[in-house]
């Protein structure tokens, strides 16, 4: 999860950048997947099933009973 976190954060500094960020930084954020495809050890474009429920992985807030994916900061 924290190559995912990683990604995420830097997917939205892309995203931050406009509707048209250019081509060096299309060309980080392509590096940016590579890097996190390396990094996992996993061919994530071949994940073709859910992942299974894992209550550690998650966390219900008590008002509404939503689960969210816990973040890093709230590791057990």
């Amino acid at each position: 999860m924290k190559v995912v976190e990683m990604l995420n954060a830097r997917f939205l500094a892309f995203t931050d950048l406009g509707p048209e960020p250019g081509p060096d930084a299309l060309r980080r954020l392509g590096d940016d997947l590579l890097a996190a495809r390396r990094f996992s050890g996993n061919n994530l474009v071949g994940c073709t099933e859910p992942i299974p429920f894992r209550e550690e992985m998650w966390v219900q807030d008590s008002g509404t009973g939503l689960w969210r994916k816990r973040s890093l900061s709230e590791e057990p």
